[in-house]
């Protein structure tokens, strides 16, 4: 028992306050035997995020070695690794500014098919069926839709589609950590645009949840690979969608044009008559059929031949050859110039079109890209 006031307090710390040495030890192997269990984690299941043990952080009264009775937790910080990937509020604003500025692209590129097309189409039909003396009127009409199609709607597209593109390179520069071309894209930040275009997207969206995981099948768990397996995705599933679209184009004006020339035949055409009645009504929206495939057919020929690139890349990379990651960068940001000027250039794809074949594209990217990376690293043994 104790005799004086210091024995007694050292007696109550002991015995009442302090934990025991031997359940202090006991905690500390348990603490230990729990991070090494953690840390085999990836080898029992390659689907679990990577470790990252170095910075591991062991905090809370336990660690700092003033914890008292009872010990009932030990608070413990494990880490995982980054692998490449990085969250950003700002590229998340940027994934929305392009979505709306390709969004409202596309808005004016329904109005040019609305002006262009449909509407000089029923009025031809109108007038074939009605009244030929409505001909020469069309005509006129088809005349005036061409040149508003040139002066006003084909120039606000490409401007949109541009700033599009700029601020879809600037995402992919940072993302995908490829070295920016300062010489080649000069145009600035674009926060205005970004913060305007980006508050008009959440607006109808609500939420940026659409925009998660803009690479299907990407951890980024290795961005000297997932990088040039990105930009071989793009390419490839660009091309299809183009490809399928050239092809609806084509066969919707041939079967429009076949369907205008039965109506003046019934009507005993002439060739004055077949000018009026079936070449003038389907002229704008041929013109505009005709600068969309034009550009589709340059825009699929340029990324066949960056996907024949990357894949030479890739298979050069699978093949275990002697590629200096020096070259593998700068080859990878020559390919993402081309990318740019390709998308900055390209028709746009409605997105009634797009979304119609995205889910079937995107689950075969997916499943692509992960193949690919385990092939690289195994090959590489990493």
């Amino acid at each position: 028992m104790a005799t004086t006031v210091i024995q007694a307090f050292n007696e109550f710390l002991k015995d009442i306050v302090n934990l025991d040495s031997d359940i202090s030890k006991t905690a500390r192997s348990s603490r230990d035997w729990l991070l090494g269990q953690i840390s085999k984690f990836n080898e029992k299941d390659n689907t679990f995020p990577k470790l990252y043990s170095d910075i591991n952080i062991h905090f809370g009264s336990f660690a700092r070695k003033t914890k008292i009775r009872e010990l009932d937790d030990i608070d413990l910080m494990i880490g995982l690794t980054g692998q490449g990937s990085t969250y950003s509020k700002l590229n998340l604003k940027r994934l929305a500014a392009q979505r709306q500025l390709y969004s409202d692209a596309k808005k004016m590129m329904h109005i040019q098919f609305a002006i262009s097309g449909m509407a000089v189409i029923v009025f031809a039909i109108i007038g074939n069926i009605i009244s030929k003396e409505y001909a020469v009127y069309i005509t006129v009409l088809s005349i005036l839709c061409v040149l508003f199609d040139e002066l006003f709607l084909t120039k606000r597209i490409e401007n949109l589609r541009l700033n599009a593109a700029i601020i879809q390179e600037d995402f992919d520069c940072d993302v995908l950590q490829i070295p920016f071309n300062y010489i080649k894209n000069s145009h600035g930040t674009m926060l205005e645009t970004i913060q305007e275009n980006s508050k008009k997207y959440l607006s109808k969206n609500k939420n940026f949840d659409l925009l998660v995981n803009w690479y299907p099948g990407m951890d980024m768990a290795d961005l000297k690979y997932g990088r040039i397996i990105c930009q071989s995705t793009n390419c490839w599933w660009n091309q299809k969608l183009r490809e399928k679209y050239s092809n609806f184009l084509i066969l919707s004006t041939a079967t429009i044009f076949i369907f205008l020339l039965l109506i003046a035949l019934f009507n005993g055409i002439t060739l004055s008559g077949f000018i009026m009645s079936v070449i003038s009504p389907i002229l704008p929206g041929g013109v505009l059929v005709y600068k969309i495939d034009r550009d589709n057919k340059k825009a699929i020929q340029n990324l066949n031949d960056m996907k024949n690139k990357l894949d030479s890349i890739i298979e050069r990379l699978r093949a275990k050859e002697l590629y200096p990651d020096e070259k593998l960068q700068n080859d990878i940001r020559c390919l993402q110039d081309m990318i740019f000027e390709n998308r900055s250039a390209s028709p746009l794809i409605p997105d009634r079109f797009y979304f119609r074949y995205r889910d079937r594209y995107e689950d075969i990217a997916q499943t692509s890209n992960k193949e690919l990376v385990e092939l690289i690293k195994t090959q590489y043994n990493e």
